[in-house]
């Protein structure tokens, strides 16, 4: 839930807001050492999605490593480290005074992270139904059987 709360705004402040015409001069105004006010608010609700949501996949991508067997994990959190520590270096960069014009992708990890947990929230309600259903099935079978033969 959390995440979802950050994501969705992240999405729009990266996404949306910098096209819209009444929004574009607020949300693209530079406040900090040439970054835009937009790129400030993505990173700010990027980053506890990344560190705070995405600490548990930080631990058990580091499990599944030191257990040598490496999982999705592994991945999803190599993929949005990647691109949040690439973001806050175009940041950081812009902010020293850089003629690079590199985009930053707070919103890219933020949702990333969001979309894994939504995808295990919906597995494991989709595996409790099943196993209750299930369940309610084993039950509508009578205690005794006849057996009839010939």
């Amino acid at each position: 839930v959390v995440s979802l709360l950050l994501t969705v705004p992240c999405m729009l402040f990266a996404m949306v807001l910098p096209m819209l015409p009444a929004t574009a001069p607020w949300t693209n105004a530079e406040v900090w050492g040439g970054n835009s006010r937009g790129v400030i608010v993505t990173w700010a609700l990027a980053t506890p999605v990344q560190f705070g949501v995405g600490l548990g996949m930080y631990r058990k991508a580091v499990l599944s490593v030191k257990a040598g067997s490496p999982g999705m994990e592994v991945l999803v959190m190599l993929g949005t480290s990647a691109a949040y520590a690439f973001s806050v270096l175009a940041m950081a960069m812009k902010a020293e005074g850089s003629d690079a014009e590199l985009q930053t992708f707070f919103e890219t990890s933020a949702t990333l992270i969001t979309f894994v947990f939504l995808g295990k929230f919906l597995e494991a309600s989709a595996t409790g139904r099943t196993t209750r259903a299930l369940s309610a099935l084993l039950n509508l079978q009578p205690p005794t059987a006849l057996l009839v033969s010939g």
